[in-house]
């Protein structure tokens, strides 16, 4: 709360890396972990994927979180196509058996930013859960 952990000031944010998290308000820092710290403008949520039907389509897999803000396309730089074929742009998130959800994929994710959410290695997207 107070900032002294993240050195980011009140009301920053310390958590696990993921690629999904490489924002513009958040940085990986190797001291806490290879984790990062996120200053006051970001928030930070717990979001849990669970109880998809039916359940044996993702069982075990991962899920894959891509950054998918309209900002990273917009000045033509980034070619959307090889942005999304690009597998180091994911962040990688391990099924999760015990409860709390059970069975699902719980994460933390950065409120105020678009992702592509896809589970297995074949890339599929689903249409709902």
């Amino acid at each position: 709360m107070d900032g002294s952990l993240t050195g980011k000031g009140p009301n920053s944010w310390a958590t696990p890396y993921y690629a999904h998290h490489r924002v513009k308000e958040c940085e990986v820092n190797e001291t806490y972990f290879g984790g990062v710290i996120c200053d006051n403008t970001a928030q930070l949520r717990r979001v849990a994927f669970h109880n998809i039907v039916p359940d044996g389509l993702t069982r075990g897999q991962p899920m894959k979180v891509l950054p998918f803000d309209d900002e990273l396309f917009a000045n033509g730089t980034i070619n959307k196509t090889q942005y999304v074929l690009n597998r180091t742009n994911y962040g990688r998130v391990s099924f999760k058996e015990k409860s709390d959800p059970m069975n699902g994929w719980p994460v933390p994710l950065i409120t105020g930013h678009k992702y592509r959410v896809s589970w297995g290695d074949s890339g599929q997207d689903w249409d709902q859960m």
